[in-house]
């Protein structure tokens, strides 16, 4: 929901973030695709965006994914495991 104030074109750029962030998240979708459509201009603007909203590029948000197993699968080794 948008804040009495915002300006319309920073509440377009937080939507756009918001659809962008889990696609950069979950995929491997090329950056230049995920900027042109959900609305950026081009991959830039798209990473100043990201800046100012979470003090990081897209490409940061790419790399703490790949780097770090998704908590919610479970390892293969512990796929039987009972829980004590």
């Amino acid at each position: 929901m948008v804040k009495n104030g915002t300006p319309p074109s920073k509440a377009m750029e937080r939507l756009r973030i918001e659809v962008a962030r889990p696609r950069l998240q979950s995929s491997s979708e090329a950056i230049e695709c995920v900027a042109e459509t959900t609305g950026f201009r081009d991959p830039e603007r798209m990473r100043r965006a990201f800046i100012r909203a979470f003090g990081q590029p897209p490409q940061s948000l790419r790399r703490a994914r790949s780097s770090c197993p998704n908590i919610h699968e479970k390892a293969p080794d512990d796929a039987g495991a009972e829980v004590r």
